[in-house]
């Protein structure tokens, strides 16, 4: 759900039409479970310096079990935050981002609750996080949305999307990417 217009439209004129940046939600009806997030993107933005989700599974809540990839201080990361607030992450750091640069991160949610984000940049080799400590599945989500590209707040991410699949057990980048029909 855009708030605005979205996308850009190029006129012919002296100046550019810009548009608001989409952030979308869907329904997701599955339970927490072992399984692999992928999403593939171009980064749209320079460097960051603030919190931006680019998935989300469950609500921005606090104390609501959730499943989260976002990009905070120019790190990569996967959350998985349970039903009393607690939560587990894996990170991995990154050199600045690149406007056009095409982003592939990867998060895993194991039977133990705990997480691992791998990430490669321009199709690079997979740079992964060290993987979590253990935390309890919750038995639902907190909302049945996944939410793309914003937590349903206003700070928008800049990316836009090439993939987005969400499959149950845990799966290599080389086997997300041929989902994807990358390879």
């Amino acid at each position: 759900m855009a708030f605005a217009h979205s996308s850009v439209i190029v006129n012919t004129g002296a100046t550019l039409d810009t548009r608001a940046r989409d952030q979308l939600a869907f329904p997701f009806l599955s339970r927490p479970q072992v399984m692999t997030a992928y999403v593939r993107f171009v980064w749209l933005a320079g460097d960051i310096t603030n919190d931006l989700f680019v998935l989300q599974v469950g609500n921005n809540i606090p104390a609501n079990p959730r499943f989260v990839l976002d990009i905070t201080g120019g790190n990569f990361r996967v959350i998985h935050i349970n039903a009393t607030g607690s939560n587990v992450s894996s990170t991995t750091s990154a050199a600045a981002l690149a406007y056009g640069d095409t982003v592939e991160m990867r998060g895993t949610l194991l039977a133990t609750g705990s997480v691992q984000v791998g990430v490669s940049r321009n199709g690079a080799a997979e740079v992964a996080g060290s993987p979590s400590g253990a935390l309890l599945l919750p038995e639902k989500w907190a909302t049945v949305l996944l939410m793309v590209n914003s937590s349903g707040t206003a700070v928008v991410n800049f990316c836009a999307y090439r993939n987005i699949e969400i499959v149950a057990g845990i799966r290599t980048m080389q086997e997300m990417r041929a989902r994807a029909g990358i390879t």
